[in-house]
């Protein structure tokens, strides 16, 4: 079990072990999310990896992919 003290920002810096079973690095985007009443962290490149190819795009994922990144990064 790791912790995590939150700032007056309500900010937390997560530790590196879980960011590194999350594969997180530098602006990564995370998802927070309450699953089964249990708060959840994901790394969202992680999560969208896990579906690449269920969904029929009108355009190539990588791209619209980069472009996210681009804009999150901003």
């Amino acid at each position: 079990m790791e912790t995590a003290k939150v700032s007056s920002k309500y900010q937390i810096v997560i530790p590196k072990e879980i960011r590194e079973f999350l594969k997180i690095k530098k602006n990564s985007v995370v998802i927070f999310e309450i699953k089964k009443g249990e708060a959840v962290l994901r790394n969202l490149e992680e999560l969208l990896e896990e579906h690449i190819g269920t969904v029929k795009l009108e355009e190539d994922f990588l791209k619209m992919r980069k472009r996210f990144d681009e804009e999150m990064i901003k």
